[in-house]
């Protein structure tokens, strides 16, 4: 396996797996008997409700993002290729959504629309980073409906500065909750900006019982080594968080 592709396995499921395997045979029983069924796989759709419609703050921010990755991937031609593409497409983001939704309605998926409450303040790097919608944007209003009558699920996307902070966290899930009147379990950070240590214990205490943050944020892959689902560990009082990812 080259280092390219690690991430592409689920090695600790794999490991026990082997490990299962072999105390079966050991103890000449059934895995079944000693561990019980293994689980059955699903697979989970999520969006990023990130932009709305093409703005010229979206256009330039994400020009600037792909320079940046013509840096970090080796310069890479194909970095140079989407900024210039971002900056200068007309791409209907908003038809996209809905054209993505009737496919999953089709065939019958249930996906999690990650949905961010707006930016925290109007400094640069807030700018550059949050997405430009507010809760009352109409389009978003539109796709929420829509959302609310296919039967979708809606999640928490929140602020990239939401990571340690609390109070941000609680005031972004409750604001999208009265807006829309709805209860929020599900979250995944902006950028996937995290800590194992604050993120998932305010997470936690806010409500949340799901998060989906722990990937990667240019490729795909298990980056914990596991596809299944485990509650979260708290580090300031040596326990688990009532919260799974």
């Amino acid at each position: 396996i080259e280092f390219d592709n690690f991430y592409d396995y689920a090695w600790v499921n794999r490991i026990f797996l082997i490990l299962r395997s072999f105390f079966a045979y050991q103890n000449n029983l059934e895995e079944n008997t000693l561990f019980g069924n293994r689980p059955i796989s699903k697979i989970y759709i999520t969006h990023d409700v990130d932009v709305l419609e093409k703005k010229i703050q979206t256009r330039i921010k994400g020009s600037l993002i792909e320079m940046i990755n013509f840096f970090r991937f080796k310069f890479s031609l194909k970095q140079i290729k989407k900024s210039i593409n971002l900056l200068f497409n007309n791409c209907n983001y908003f038809k996209s959504y809905l054209d993505m939704m009737r496919l999953e309605k089709k065939y019958n998926k249930k996906p999690i629309f990650f949905i961010n409450p707006g930016r925290i303040n109007n400094n640069l790097i807030s700018i550059l980073l949050e997405p430009s919608y507010k809760l009352d944007n109409h389009l978003l209003i539109k796709l929420i409906k829509k959302i609310k009558k296919y039967n979708f699920d809606i999640g928490l996307h929140p602020s990239y500065f939401s990571w340690n902070n609390s109070k941000i966290l609680f005031e972004q899930k409750e604001a999208i909750e009265k807006e829309f009147k709805l209860i929020i379990s599900k979250s995944r950070q902006h950028w996937l900006r995290f800590s194992i240590f604050h993120t998932w214990k305010i997470l936690s205490e806010t409500g949340i019982q799901t998060d989906y943050t722990l990937g990667f944020n240019d490729r795909y892959g298990f980056r914990n080594g596991s596809s299944l689902k485990i509650k979260t560990w708290n580090f300031f009082e040596n326990k688990s968080n009532n919260i799974y990812v």
